[in-house]
C-alpha cells in the first residue's frame, strides 16, 4: 500500500486529474529521491513532458523505462503524446500501437492510437479501432469523441448525428460544442463559430472543467477567417499573427526563438509562414506551406483549412499557374458555399477568382 505522502501516490493522482495534477506533479517530482528507479522514471517523464516541456528529457526519461520495463505500457503511451506533439507522427503511431498491444482494455490508449491514425488520414484503420473496441465491449467517450472528429472531417452528417447523441448529457458534451464550433470555422459560418465557442466556454465552466479545449477570442476567429480588419479594430496581436501583419509577426518570432515550438510544421505556423510568403510575393514557398496543411487533413482540419485552399489560390496566381489557382479557389468556394456572405475575404476571393477566367 501507497503512504499518503509517497511521491508514488502524488504521481498516480496527478495521472488520474483527482486534483490540480501540475500541483502534484510538481510535488511528485520534488520527493523524487524517495522513489524507485521505475518510478522516478515515470514521474521524471511526465513531469519534462508537462511541467518544463522539455521534450527530448521526456523522451530519454521514457526510453530507459521502456528497456528495463518492457511489459509497461504507460512509456509507450507517453511516447506515442510526445512524438505527437513534435509532428511525428509515424513514431507517435508505433508507441501507441505498443501501448494498447501490452494493454488492450484501456479506452485512453484506444483513443489515443484512433488520433494517431487519424492525423495520418488512416481514416478506415481508425474507425476499425473503435470497431474492435466495441466487439470487446470496450465503450467511453474518447472513443465516440474521435469517431465525431472523424466524421467532421469527412463530412459524415449520418454519423454526426448518430455520436453527438451518444455525448448528449455525458461530462465530455462540451466536446460536441467544440467540434460544431471548428467545423463552423472549416465552413467560413463566423457568427455562428463565435456563439458555439462562447456556448463551450459556458458549460466548461458550469462543469468545472478549467482544463478544456482551446476556446479562440472572437478577434481569432475573425482573423482565421481572413476579416483582418475586424481583428485590427479589436488590437488584438494573437489574431493579427494571422492576417500576416508584419508587427505581429515579428514579435510571434521572436517569442519563438525564445521558446521553439515542440512542432515547426504545425498548421498554425505552416499557415503564418503561408501568409509572409504572400506577404513577401514569394509565391512558390507560400503555396509550399499551405499544401503542407491541405495534404494532411485529418490533421490539419480546422480553422486553417479551408482557408488554406485560399491560401494556395493566391500563391498559385503569383507563380502565374492559373489551373491550380483556379481550382483551389473552386475547392475554397465549395466548403465555403453556407459561409456568412458578409465575409470581407469571401467578397474579395470572389472578384480574385472572376479575373482568372
Amino acid at each position: 500500500m501507497l503512504a499518503a505522502g509517497s511521491p508514488e501516490l502524488v504521481y498516480i493522482i496527478s495521472e488520474n486529474g483527482l486534483a490540480s495534477s501540475n500541483e502534484y506533479l510538481v510535488k511528485a517530482f520534488a520527493l523524487i529521491d524517495h522513489a524507485s528507479e521505475r518510478e522516478r522514471l515515470l514521474i521524471s517523464g511526465y513531469y519534462y513532458f508537462r511541467i518544463t516541456r522539455e521534450l527530448n528529457k521526456a523522451i530519454d526519461a521514457y526510453l530507459v523505462l521502456v528497456r528495463i520495463d518492457p511489459r509497461n505500457p504507460r512509456p509507450h503511451n507517453r511516447l506515442g503524446l510526445i512524438y505527437s506533439a513534435r509532428g511525428e507522427s509515424e513514431k507517435a503511431l508505433g508507441e501507441s500501437q505498443e501501448a494498447l498491444r501490452l494493454e488492450p482494455r484501456v479506452l485512453v490508449y484506444v483513443g489515443n492510437l484512433m488520433r494517431r491514425y487519424l492525423a495520418l488520414d488512416r481514416f478506415d484503420e481508425a474507425k476499425a479501432v473503435a470497431q474492435k473496441a466495441f466487439a470487446q465491449k470496450l465503450d467511453g467517450a474518447l472513443v465516440h469523441e474521435n469517431l465525431l472528429l472523424l466524421a467532421y472531417i469527412q463530412e459524415d452528417h449520418a454519423t454526426q448525428e448518430k455520436e453527438i447523441q451518444w455525448l448528449a448529457g455525458k461530462e465530455d458534451e462540451y466536446v460536441i460544442l467544440t467540434y460544431e464550433a471548428a467545423n463552423a470555422t472549416v465552413h467560413g459560418q463566423r457568427r455562428k463559430a463565435k456563439e458555439l465557442y462562447q456556448q463551450t466556454a459556458e458549460m466548461a465552466r458550469r462543469q468545472g472543467l478549467a482544463d478544456v479545449r482551446f476556446v479562440p477570442l472572437p478577434a481569432v476567429i475573425d482573423a482565421w477567417m481572413g476579416d483582418c480588419e475586424a481583428a485590427r479594430n479589436e488590437k488584438s496581436s494573437p489574431a493579427l499573427v494571422y492576417c500576416g501583419d508584419a508587427s505581429a509577426l515579428r514579435l510571434a518570432d521572436e517569442q519563438a526563438a525564445k521558446n521553439p515550438p515542440p512542432n515547426p510544421d504545425a498548421a498554425a505556423l505552416l499557415y503564418r509562414r503561408g501568409l509572409a510568403g504572400l506577404r513577401a510575393g514569394k509565391g512558390a514557398e507560400a503555396a509550399a506551406e499551405f499544401q503542407k496543411i491541405l495534404d494532411h487533413r485529418g490533421n490539419n482540419w480546422g480553422p486553417f483549412y479551408s482557408v488554406s485552399f485560399l491560401g494556395l489560390a493566391r500563391s498559385s496566381t503569383l507563380t502565374g499557374d492559373t489551373g491550380k489557382a483556379r481550382k483551389a479557389y473552386e475547392d475554397f468556394f465549395a466548403l465555403w458555399k453556407d459561409a456568412d456572405s458578409d465575409i470581407p475575404v469571401l467578397i474579395q476571393a470572389r472578384k480574385e477568382y472572376a479575373a482568372l477566367n
